[in-house]
């Protein structure tokens, strides 16, 4: 797991396509062993880290993954929506 946190540095930041592959390929091998918290602060590193336009999909993959792992509810409480903090009628919003 400290290695895997290793990689979040910003020492490979110009590698995080790479990097998310392989944080996604270890959540879906291995994430399930994890403690409830590694997990969820892993979860939390991800979603915080600057991407890049051409790193995006792999971002997504890498959080799709936590979700398959941890489950909805586990993850929404990690990662909450907050839609009722948006006037969705707003043309900001659209």
């Amino acid at each position: 797991m400290i290695h895997i946190c290793f990689l979040l540095s910003t020492r490979y930041e110009e590698h995080y396509g790479m990097v998310l592959k392989l944080i996604a390929s270890f959540i879906l091998k291995v994430g399930i062993a994890l403690d409830e918290k590694q997990v969820s602060d892993l979860l939390l590193v991800v979603t915080e880290l600057k991407i890049g336009k051409g790193q995006y999909f792999a971002w997504n993959d890498c959080i799709g993954s936590f979700l398959q792992i941890m489950g909805a509810e586990l993850f929404f409480k990690v990662l909450p929506m907050r839609l009722t903090d948006l006037d969705m009628n707003s043309l900001r919003f659209a």
